[in-house]
């Protein structure tokens, strides 16, 4: 029995990576496939700590809350929007209606603390700030589980970030002021239809969808927009869709159980929505989460193959694939053909992502690649950060070698600097070798 259960872990964690998807039939590739996303997304959710970043950005979103709430209100309100903005935010949290007073009131009272001289600039100040320290911190969650190590920039955060918070609001009310033209159109032209009979339940079951479907559209923008890489649509719709069906139902879920709950009124007075809305965005934003994990295996599920072995690789092998990847940017590079992504890297040497990505953070610390960002482009591409003249093989150890510090408080006695002047010696002797040749010169 033992014996049969390790096989299973063995398989689930090791055998089943090393099985090549181009290498089977397409019945069996496609089952084989949607078992290794969900096993990949569920050891992703383990391994990235979403439980934890979920954590955080419940805490976020509480501190967040009504600042962000009054930002939303204020650009509505610019537009003449306020109102339906309110009733679309009851209509969208049925449920919540005592936790959505208190945060409309909140935010209604922060607009109208926030007019005129010093404290006006001071509050624009305090709802941009709070925005980008949201977004930011989505964007970081989304960034590790993807194991993107380089963040937007500043001026990448306040632009994108204010863009979105300030088009958001009117985008929701014309989505929903869509859903419900489009709900009274069906309703028409079925009451004029005569099939009627017929057409009525199909129309009755649009309507129903028209929301979720709003939903699915959200969800799918989150999972492009927010990591820091370019996300295929396949995969942000898929995950858009499971995850936003799931937060649909978690939705219904959390009306019934405040229903069922009502004898929380007795505790806790008027503050009884509070517990169950502190659960319920916990939830939702593990929902979120797990929907990125989702993203993210779809979109590489066939890159990760030989992951697990890639975690034990030694430094050695490291640092020749590490030659690899810069053979093969050098070798483009002196094509005059634009700088590959990630992507493109990973696709061209078939090496597993995390590990591309992982190498070239390494190389361009190390000095020997640069990142370039294409402006019709979210992806970004890498090209020599130096003299191909002088790429050779050395420069691309000593990258990856490189580190934060150089030394450390030794004690460094007379063999410590005879091993020091030794090692300078070989390191020199290394960099004269006839072996050390440039990479361009690699066929």
């Amino acid at each position: 029995m033992f014996k049969f259960l390790k096989k299973i872990k063995d398989f689930i964690y090791e055998d089943i990576w090393r099985i090549r998807l181009k290498t089977l039939p397409r019945n069996k590739s496609t089952f084989l496939r949607c078992f290794k996303v969900f096993i990949l997304a569920v050891k992703g959710y383990i391994n990235d700590k979403c439980e934890l970043w979920a954590s955080a950005l419940t805490f976020y979103s509480l501190l967040s809350l009504v600042p962000v709430c009054a930002m939303l209100f204020g650009i509505a309100k610019g537009f003449g929007y306020d109102e339906k903005l309110k009733i679309l935010l009851y209509e969208r949290f049925a449920g919540q209606e005592e936790v959505l007073n208190r945060i409309v009131a909140f935010a209604e009272s922060f607009l109208e603390n926030a007019k005129g001289g010093v404290i006006a600039g001071f509050g624009v100040i305090l709802l941009f700030w709070t925005v980008i320290q949201i977004f930011g911190n989505i964007e970081s969650s989304f960034n590790s589980i993807w194991g993107i190590k380089k963040s937007r920039s500043i001026s990448r955060k306040i632009t994108d970030y204010l863009s979105l918070t300030l088009i958001c609001p009117v985008l929701i009310i014309i989505s929903s002021s869509a859903t419900v033209f489009v709900s009274a159109q069906l309703k028409s032209i079925g009451g004029m239809l005569a099939y009627q009979e017929l057409l009525g339940p199909v129309i009755v079951y649009t309507v129903r969808l028209l929301p979720i479907i709003v939903i699915w559209v959200l969800f799918t923008f989150i999972y492009s927009f927010m990591p820091n890489t370019k996300v295929r649509f396949y995969s942000a719709l898929t995950a858009g869709i499971i995850a936003g069906s799931t937060y649909q139902f978690l939705q219904e879920f959390y009306v019934f159980v405040q229903i069922a709950l009502s004898s929380y009124n007795a505790i806790y007075g008027s503050f009884s929505a509070l517990p169950l809305f502190l659960v319920w965005l916990r939830l939702s934003w593990l929902i979120v989460l797990f929907g990125a994990e989702i993203s993210f295996a779809v979109q590489n599920v066939e890159n990760t193959e030989y992951e697990p072995d890639c975690l034990r690789l030694s430094l050695s092998y490291k640092k020749l694939i590490a030659l690899r990847i810069c053979h093969y940017i050098v070798k483009r590079f002196c094509a005059i053909k634009r700088a590959p992504s990630d992507m493109e890297i990973v696709d061209a040497l078939d090496i597993p992502i995390r590990l591309v990505r992982e190498l070239l953070f390494t190389l361009v610390k190390g000095g020997v690649l640069s990142e370039v960002v294409f402006p019709d482009d979210t992806a970004s591409g890498y090209q020599p950060a130096l003299d191909i003249d002088k790429f050779s093989i050395v420069r691309v150890l000593d990258a990856m070698d490189s580190g934060e510090l150089g030394r450390l408080p030794t004690r460094e006695d007379e063999s410590f600097k005879n091993i020091v002047d030794t090692f300078s010696r070989f390191r020199e002797e290394l960099e004269k070798s006839p072996a050390n040749v440039l990479l361009k010169d690699i066929a």
